[in-house]
């Protein structure tokens, strides 16, 4: 699934990495959110290789996923922004291959964040971790795949949160999630991600979904508010100071 506004510059290069990926059995749903830059049009010429796509005004990313999975019939549920692209055609085929325990019911990787010129910034994402979790969302999310059962049981995004959504529900599902983890880039992430340029916002948004949790609380969301706030600043300042930070952190 994708949700797309106004990414003409990126959206191609995003909808061939899913049509070359060598698992097969795939559906791609686009929601476009009324593009006026030429990301309709693209949508249009890809139309043969898409299986549902339209365009028009939406309340932000979570309020499209949320329409694309009414779509989805597949047991399978990926997410990409419309300024990510799969890092490899096999991507898909590892995740799917990595729930061999009929148990999983999320499979994740890595993401390269890359610049505009395709150089990668670095590395994120790791194993699946529930204690790591309730502190900050160390896996990568952009690619990762999720049981259609878990949308049943625990619903779908929540648009209070317009950037931490997917982190919202990932920790909503909680200890229901039994994971598995490919240690390899799936995705390549752009600079355009809204957590990457609403850092800030984001944060808060964290912070008050960690409030709201029985498992965290406030006062610990506090104290996660603030070491989020100091690695950000960190990593800003220096990449070796973001290092001593996290060593210590």
């Amino acid at each position: 699934m994708v949700a797309v506004l106004n990414r003409a510059s990126t959206l191609q290069r995003c909808l061939d990495s899913v049509s070359g990926q060598t698992h097969r059995a795939l559906e791609l749903i686009v929601f476009d959110g009324g593009s006026n830059d030429g990301s309709r049009e693209i949508l249009e010429t890809n139309s043969a290789n898409i299986t549902h796509w339209q365009s028009g005004p939406d309340r932000g990313i979570p309020h499209a996923w949320d329409m694309a999975l009414e779509r989805a019939t597949g047991d399978w549920i990926c997410f990409l922004g419309a300024d990510d692209q799969f890092a490899t055609s096999t991507a898909i085929a590892k995740l799917v291959g990595a729930a061999h325990d009929p148990m999983i019911n999320y499979v994740s990787g890595q993401a390269a964040l890359i610049d505009d010129d395709g150089r990668v910034r670095r590395i994120i994402g790791t194993r699946w971790n529930w204690e790591r979790m309730k502190r900050y969302q160390h896996i990568a999310h952009p690619g990762s795949i999720h049981r259609r059962e878990l949308f049943e049981r625990y619903g779908n995004f929540d648009e209070c949160y317009p950037i931490a959504f997917d982190y919202e529900f990932l920790l909503r599902a909680g200890r229901a999630i039994h994971a598995e983890f490919v240690a390899e880039p799936i995705t390549l992430m752009g600079n355009a991600g809204q957590s990457n340029r609403l850092a800030w916002k984001a944060f808060r948004e964290n912070r008050r979904i960690h409030a709201l949790h029985p498992e965290i609380g406030i006062v610990h969301a506090a104290i996660n508010h603030a070491v989020a706030a100091a690695k950000h600043c960190a990593r800003i300042a220096s990449p070796r100071l973001a290092a001593s930070v996290r060593h210590y952190l």
